[in-house]
């Protein structure tokens, strides 16, 4: 019995946590209501909206659409649900560049952080 819950224990800093996936409501302050979607893992997650387009959490607690510029992801200063995203013209699904350079990056720095 203690074995198996040793191998479970083990096992579990191997895998990485997944973000809860579901719609989400967000109002800001001012009663603008949006729809956006979270995805990913504790290592690397992103929020989109309902429409596929990736967008981050900024100023004034509002979510701003994202767009690459110099090889990152980066937020713009297009505000989801005030701004019309046609003018960015930006693609969906955006991702950064380098995921899985991060993504091995991260899990580099868990595994050296491990209690030995």
């Amino acid at each position: 019995m203690y074995g198996s819950f040793l191998i479970l224990l083990f096992v579990h800093f191997g895998i990485a946590a997944p973000v809860l996936q579901y719609n989400l409501k967000y109002r800001y302050q001012d009663g603008t209501e949006i729809f956006i979607n979270t995805f990913g893992d504790e290592f690397l997650c992103y929020t989109e909206t309902i429409d596929g387009y990736t967008i981050q959490l900024g100023p004034g607690y509002k979510y701003y659409y994202c767009n690459i510029k110099d090889g990152k992801l980066q937020r713009t200063d297009k505000v989801v649900g005030k701004d019309d995203y046609f003018k960015l013209k930006i693609s969906k699904k955006l991702r950064h560049p380098n995921e899985e350079e991060i993504i091995n990056l991260n899990q580099n720095l868990l595994k050296n952080s491990r209690p030995r």
